[in-house]
């Protein structure tokens, strides 16, 4: 594990509860590791230089899928957007 990915962890979690949050969680401690399930493998695509339209198909498949959700284009482009500039800052 490199030195930069607790701080990259961190990061993501902050962009799913804040900006994703598709289950409409109000902040509370319980709450504070809600989605920190999917940062692994959104670091993992991310790391591996996934496409933008891979990374909302992603989490729009956890929405769908694991949350039983009609899943939200919009939103997950939105936060698909934010985490690519966290990975790469001079994408996008």
């Amino acid at each position: 594990m490199n030195a930069e990915t607790p701080h990259k962890s961190t990061k993501i979690q902050s962009i799913l509860k804040q900006d994703w949050n598709p289950i409409g969680l109000e902040y509370e401690p319980a709450n504070e590791d809600e989605y920190d399930l999917y940062i692994p493998t959104i670091q993992a695509m991310l790391k591996q230089n996934c496409s933008l339209e891979n990374l909302i198909l992603h989490l729009m498949q956890i929405e769908q899928n694991e949350m039983g959700l009609t899943p939200d284009h919009s939103r997950a482009k939105r936060v698909a957007e934010r985490l690519l500039r966290l990975h790469s800052p001079h994408v996008l």
